[in-house]
């Protein structure tokens, strides 16, 4: 999704609560206009057949950017992620096996090389962006105290973090924080676009069954003209015929027509309505030791405490953690190159 055009009319938004009536100013209702538009033309362009569509788009669009504003509300404040900072920091030190590990990490993030190369953004010195990463724990042995003994052998929980990624930077904390509101609304749309697509495929599916139907109707009609004697398939034809038909009207109905694309509008309201069922962001705590095993609450074990904002995106389920990442903590191109032809 285009960001820059729209952070306006999302930051006020954004701001208010989901209680909150919202009141947009003449240049943020323009935003808003050409918010919907966005999503009109991303989805079915033909939607503006339908008389006032703007009108019954806005509440929708509005409702999840005020719900996507509760979940960035409670993002807790970035982490400064740099090798430094894994040493420094118990959380960095949590989502990393080592301290080269964090460099590594940036390295791979084409997002924020391309803002730092941006001359947009006038040479700036860090940015702020959202690091998701996936949570896995593992049963391993090891040893533990117990009722004062040291013992070998114990299960233990490992708790691992891995596949990082860095998402939505931007120059200040405010408007990556906007940046990952966007990020929310291109995912809602996502849905939405899924269920188009499952619509088209339903009419992709009529008209390849009418042409079979038409096929096998021609069959029929021709049969007795050989030297077999002629059989009676008139109930078949018939009931073929009024397939076809019903087919015929529905295909009509799927493909375009006004009432088609108030159904197209229905699923973007379905979705952008109850943002709360496709997204939804939770609090987890856990305890780990310093090698990342999860440590119970009583346990007198050196452990320290990891709150979590667990990211659910459908099926889809990470860890999100808001960042700050200096352009100097940033590895050179060809020193990235020259750590890969070690490995070739």
């Amino acid at each position: 999704m285009a960001a820059n055009p729209f952070k306006s009319m999302f930051s006020r938004v954004f701001g208010a609560k989901a209680t909150e009536t919202v009141v947009l100013d003449e240049r943020q209702r323009g935003l808003l206009v050409r918010v919907v538009d966005f999503i009109v033309d991303n989805t079915d362009p033909r939607i503006r057949l339908v008389a006032g569509y703007q009108d019954k788009l806005a509440p929708a669009v509005i409702r999840s950017a005020q719900y996507l504003g509760g979940l960035i509300r409670s993002l807790p404040e970035p982490l400064e992620l740099s090798r430094e900072a894994w040493g420094n920091e118990l959380s960095v030190n949590a989502f990393f096996a080592t301290p080269d590990d964090v460099p590594q990490v940036l390295a791979r993030g084409t997002e924020l090389r391309a803002f730092f190369d941006d001359p947009r953004h006038g040479g700036a010195q860090e940015a702020f962006a959202l690091m998701v990463m996936e949570k896995s724990e593992r049963t391993v042995y090891g040893t533990a105290l117990e009722n004062g003994i040291l013992k070998s052998d114990v299960a233990q929980v490992n708790v691992n973090f891995s596949a990082h990624r860095i998402v939505a930077p931007a120059a200040t904390k405010e408007d990556a924080r906007i940046e990952i509101g966007l990020r929310g609304v291109r995912r809602l749309l996502d849905v939405v676009l899924a269920r188009i697509a499952a619509i088209q495929q339903q009419a992709a599916d009529l008209a390849e069954r009418r042409a079979f139907l038409g096929t096998r109707l021609r069959m029929l009609k021709s049969a007795g003209f050989g030297i077999e004697p002629a059989a009676d398939h008139r109930r078949e034809i018939a009931e073929i015929e009024a397939q076809i038909a019903r087919d015929a009207r529905e295909l009509q109905e799927i493909k375009g027509t006004p009432r088609t694309m108030e159904g197209y509008i229905a699923q973007i309201g379905e979705v952008m309505l109850v943002p709360e069922q496709h997204l939804t962001m939770s609090e987890v705590r856990l305890r780990v030791s310093r090698l990342g095993i999860k440590v119970a609450a009583d346990s007198p074990e050196p452990s320290h405490e990891l709150v979590l904002t667990e990211l659910r995106l459908g099926e889809l389920c990470a860890i999100a953690v808001p960042v700050r990442c200096k352009r100097s903590d940033l590895p050179a191109q060809r020193g990235l190159l020259a750590g890969a032809e070690k490995y070739l």
